[in-house]
């Protein structure tokens, strides 16, 4: 094995044992709402998420937290190696482009980034072979907006001279959707739930309708990439570039995470003119960087005080929560509070009436959104009685059993659906 090899391997494992020591303090949100979302799609009666996409759900449920970065990460250096192989480019100088250090905590919070891009550099690496539409879904199918890159890759000349080709690719993208709208269907009861409920979260409850893109969160997962970038910007990347800055913007809230996509095409251009010499220099610096400053910037945890929290809570009972997901996936029952904007204060008489129907809220201080969960002053003003325990406190004296409890209304994603539609196609 040559040496830039070995390089590459032992990047991959660094940011392996990056996402240890990252998780090993912390109720990871967006991983446990993934884990908690293919346990129901698995049968399991918990809290879940419909907008997470299927794939990631399901490998979070089947093979946890570590066993499934495990497996992501081993997926992903092979598709990262195949895909720069076929294309003459360098793999070490490659994935230190597309994987900087600055965007370690972000790949890490959720692992579906990484999950579809194994699948898209796979379906471009041999996108003239009659599985590639397979793997077009599959990348879809483990993060929804990474549909976005399928028509860069696709190969549009060697349709037109082969009709065959094209039929394939059809049928192997649209099989694996169809099989996921089935399976849609049987759990949440509607065969597009999962694809409105991430449209309706994600862009739906964005107040306008365009907004610039936040280039400061750009950077803060992208750089020096993002600069290394600028000289070997053609039509190709430039253009994918902006699509993916346009839909991140479009995003309801613009989180750093979101800007993640855009590392394709910035380190597709940075490869362009840079010399592969530059793959071992690069490797070692974003090591360096990751741990010594970034893993310090994110090493706060949560584990301590959730599992506090989890036991003061009543086991029988539900409870309304402003961080519902670890808490939920620590055993505890918890239901997010009344959905609309983060501190929208006419919300306040249907969190109260929430309470007042029976169900205890457990709140923790800091987290900001909803604010008025936070506010002490409401509960006093009706009488609600409050438990305080310092960080969190518990209001209510309620106890709404847990049985059903994660049950939804069939007919949401239908009235959500026509909520998008009358808003962007028919334009009522």
């Amino acid at each position: 094995m040559r040496r830039e090899d070995i390089i590459f391997w032992g990047y991959l494992l660094a940011l392996f044992i990056f996402a240890v020591i990252f998780w090993h303090n912390k109720v990871p949100w967006d991983p446990c709402a993934y884990r908690l979302t293919g346990m129901r799609l698995l049968g399991a009666d918990t809290y879940y998420e419909p907008l997470r996409a299927p794939i990631p759900s399901l490998l979070y449920a089947i093979l946890g937290f570590y066993g499934y970065f495990a497996f992501v990460l081993v997926l992903f250096g092979v598709s990262v190696y195949v895909f720069t192989r076929r294309r003459g480019f360098s793999p070490l100088l490659f994935i230190t482009l597309f994987v900087p250090a600055l965007s370690w905590p972000y790949f890490v919070e959720t692992g579906a980034e990484l999950l579809s891009f194994s699948f898209l550099l796979l379906a471009a690496a041999y996108s003239e072979a009659v599985y590639a539409g397979l793997l077009f879904a599959l990348a879809f199918l483990s993060r929804y907006v990474f549909l976005i890159f399928v028509p860069f890759f696709l190969p549009w000349k060697r349709y037109f001279g082969d009709r065959r080709l094209l039929i394939f690719h059809l049928a192997g993208f649209i099989a694996p959707i169809l099989i996921w709208s089935a399976w849609q269907l049987f759990v949440y009861g509607h065969p597009l739930a999962s694809y409105v409920d991430f449209l309706f979260v994600n862009s739906y409850l964005n107040p306008t309708s365009l907004k610039l893109p936040r280039f400061d969160k750009l950077f803060e997962s992208t750089l020096p990439t993002a600069l290394l970038a600028l000289p070997g910007l053609d039509l190709f990347t430039a253009a994918m570039l902006v699509v993916a800055l346009i839909v991140a913007a479009a995003a309801f809230v613009q989180w750093t995470r979101f800007y993640i996509p855009a590392l394709l095409p910035l380190s597709l251009a940075a490869h362009r003119w840079m010399n592969r010499r530059f793959g071992i220099a690069l490797a070692v610096a974003n090591v360096v960087v990751a741990f010594l400053f970034v893993y310090p910037l994110f090493s706060w945890g949560s584990r301590t005080l959730y599992e506090a929290a989890v036991s003061a809570m009543d086991s029988n009972c539900v409870y309304v929560s402003n961080v519902w997901v670890p808490l939920t996936c620590l055993g505890g029952y918890a239901v997010p509070p009344p959905p609309g904007a983060e501190n929208n204060i006419e919300l306040v008489p249907e969190y109260v009436r929430t309470i007042r129907s029976g169900y205890r809220a457990v709140v923790f201080r800091g987290v900001g959104f909803p604010a008025y969960m936070e506010d002490l002053n409401l509960y006093r003003e009706y009488n609600i009685p409050v438990r305080d325990y310092g960080r969190f406190f518990i209001a209510g004296d309620g106890c709404v059993q847990p049985k059903n409890v994660w049950e939804r209304s069939r007919d949401l994603y239908s009235a959500r659906l026509d909520l998008m539609l009358s808003r962007w196609i028919w334009k009522r």
